[in-house]
């Protein structure tokens, strides 16, 4: 989670759009960005193609997955998940910090 997440919050409470209509929104503008920032590194010689390739094949397979899931169970199933990756991010930071100290 990171720009997806902060696009998500900011369609569901900010824009008063649903959840399913935000998640594809997201999908979509997070799409765009990376395209952009691909240009960029790719402009500069900056991209390691051994890497990015099967990441975005990765990529694009989870996301048609997460789709065909969402499309057959709903939104409820994206919801528990999401909060999931939330808990789980915030106890990794959480942990982090006190262990820096």
């Amino acid at each position: 989670p990171g720009t997806g997440m902060f696009l998500l919050v900011s369609l569901t409470l900010v824009l008063r759009q649903n959840f399913l209509t935000a998640t594809a929104a997201t999908k979509a503008l997070n799409t765009a960005t990376n395209i952009g920032a691909l240009c960029v590194f790719f402009a500069g010689g900056h991209v390691l193609w051994a890497l990015a390739i099967p990441l975005a094949i990765a990529n694009m397979l989870g996301s048609f997955l997460g789709a065909r899931i969402v499309i057959a169970r709903g939104t409820g199933l994206i919801r528990v998940a999401l909060l999931i990756i939330v808990v789980v991010l915030a106890a990794k930071l959480t942990f982090d910090a006190i262990s820096f100290s």
